[in-house]
Formats: structure tokens, C-alpha cells, sequence
């Protein structure tokens, strides 16, 4: 059984508007764009094929920014006030 710490993603540089590469355990990668993530950035909402889903950092999703988005210079975390 794996560690729950090996599964932890750092999503920490992850922003808004961010254009990343989704691969799932025993997926295909796609592309997709962050569209939200809480303050901790356990939990981030990616909107990509299929719609928007959430992941936790603890699924052991891995999540790649590509492309920063327009939205980088803004927190992109949720509980905060956007312009």
C-alpha cells in the first residue's frame, strides 16, 4: 500500500486561467484549465473534457501547468474577492 504523503501533490503555482496537463491513475493525460482551487491548494477544480471536476491533492492526480493563464497575477483561490 502506498503512503499517503507519495500520493500529495504540491499544487501551490497553480492559478486560475492556467492551462495544465490532467493524467489521472490509469488514464490518458488531457488538457484542461484550472478554474478554482481552495486557499490551501489541497483541492483544485480543473473545467476540461467531460466538464468541470474537482481533485484533491491526495488522489494521487497529477496536474502540470503548461500555459500560464490571464489570470495569473490574481490569488485563484477560493475565499477570495476577484476583480
Amino acid at each position: 500500500m502506498e503512503n499517503m504523503n507519495d500520493l500529495l501533490q504540491d499544487w501551490t503555482h497553480l492559478d486560475i486561467g492556467d492551462e495544465v496537463s490532467v493524467t489521472e491513475p490509469g488514464q490518458r493525460r488531457y488538457q484542461a484549465t484550472v478554474d478554482l482551487k481552495t486557499c490551501d491548494s489541497l483541492v483544485v477544480w480543473i473545467d476540461g473534457p467531460g466538464g468541470r471536476r474537482a481533485f484533491d491533492a491526495r488522489e494521487g492526480i497529477l496536474i502540470i501547468r503548461e500555459n500560464a493563464g490571464p489570470n495569473n497575477r490574481r490569488s485563484g483561490k477560493l475565499g477570495t474577492q476577484h476583480d
